[in-house]
C-alpha cells in the first residue's frame, strides 16, 4: 500500500500551508518544551527580532 502524502495534502485548498501550519500548532499545543528538549531549536536567537535575522540568513545561503 503506497501512501501520497502530498496529493492528500494537495486535496485541500492551500493545503501545503495551511496543513504544515495546523499539524505545527497541535504538537506545540500538546508538547510545548518538545523543540528544546529534542534541541531542535538551540543558540541565543530563538525569539524576536534576532531569530526572524538569522532565519532570514540562513535561508539566503
Amino acid at each position: 500500500m503506497r501512501i501520497n502524502i502530498k496529493r492528500a495534502v494537495e486535496s485541500v485548498p492551500g493545503g501545503m500551508m495551511i496543513i504544515p501550519l495546523i499539524c505545527g500548532a497541535v504538537v506545540t499545543t500538546a508538547a510545548p518544551h518538545l523543540a528544546e528538549t529534542l534541541r531542535i531549536i538551540h543558540g541565543r536567537a530563538v525569539y524576536g527580532r534576532a531569530a526572524y535575522s538569522r532565519g532570514f540568513l540562513r535561508l539566503r545561503g
